[in-house]
């Protein structure tokens, strides 16, 4: 009488289903790693938008809070109030200084303009964030019409 013994896996099947295993693991891999990439590269683009909104808003703040004749700008250093009480912006390695103390870092443009005439009541200010991993910058601009 023959014993037909049944029982365990052959050698083929491991082979088998130890490759479909492996090619579900690197499958996973793969897509782990495009999420952390994902993830990184979106930081720095928050990161870098929010650096250009709080320094436009700061400056705004500042501006909005003196008169038309306290308000210069000579050569992208926008001066605002006068005497000792005068706070000056400028861009300076990346970083947008007020006073000389660094603000906002992650910089790579500041740019302000007074209107064309001394009849124009408004500060055009542009502020540019260094680029990213992919070579994306994020720019804000406004303009700000003073109040006589």
């Amino acid at each position: 009488m023959l014993i037909n013994n049944e029982k365990g896996i052959t050698l083929v099947e491991l082979v088998a289903t130890l490759a479909i295993m492996s090619m579900v693991i690197v499958l996973i891999g793969s897509v782990h790693i495009f999420g952390q990439k994902q993830f990184s590269s979106q930081t720095e683009q928050i990161k870098n938008q929010s650096n250009v909104r709080v320094a436009i808003n700061t400056i705004t703040k500042e501006i909005r809070s003196v008169g038309k004749t306290e308000v210069t700008v000579n050569e992208n250093v926008l001066t605002v109030g006068t005497g000792e009480n005068s706070i000056n912006y400028q861009l300076v390695n990346s970083e947008i200084r007020k006073n000389g103390k660094p603000i906002i870092t992650g910089i790579e443009g500041f740019s302000v303009k007074s209107g064309s005439d001394e009849n124009t009541n408004e500060i055009n200010i542009t502020i540019t964030s260094s680029p990213d991993q992919q070579g994306n910058t994020s720019t804000l601009t406004t303009v700000i019409y003073m109040r006589e």
